[in-house]
């Protein structure tokens, strides 16, 4: 990281997000200390992964860096919410004995 004012801002209202986040959390893990399952995650063949990154590709000629940037990363972390939903539906249903 540098030093750059700038960055220092971004990271510390990043930490100070984390932390309330893990505040409210209360006793449960914190999923930030877990592992990616089987990296790269997801796999590089994924079509939602590769929609994405076509969609990018083809945002950068048209609105350029910062907004094909910003959709990319916003619909790879909803596209991530989706898969720890479903992934925890899973191992709670199997807690269930279904």
């Amino acid at each position: 990281m540098s030093d750059s004012l700038e960055e220092q801002r971004l990271w510390a209202a990043s930490l100070a997000k984390v932390e309330a986040q893990d505040a409210a959390r209360g006793d449960w893990a914190d999923p930030r200390q877990a592992q990616m399952p089987d990296p790269p995650w997801p796999s590089r063949d994924d079509p939602t992964l590769r929609a994405l990154l076509d969609q990018a590709r083809r945002q950068l000629a048209t609105e350029g860096v910062e907004a094909a940037l910003i959709h990319l990363a916003t619909h790879c972390w909803f596209e991530g919410g989706i898969e720890a939903y479903d992934r925890g539906q899973q191992d709670a249903r199997r807690g269930q004995g279904h």
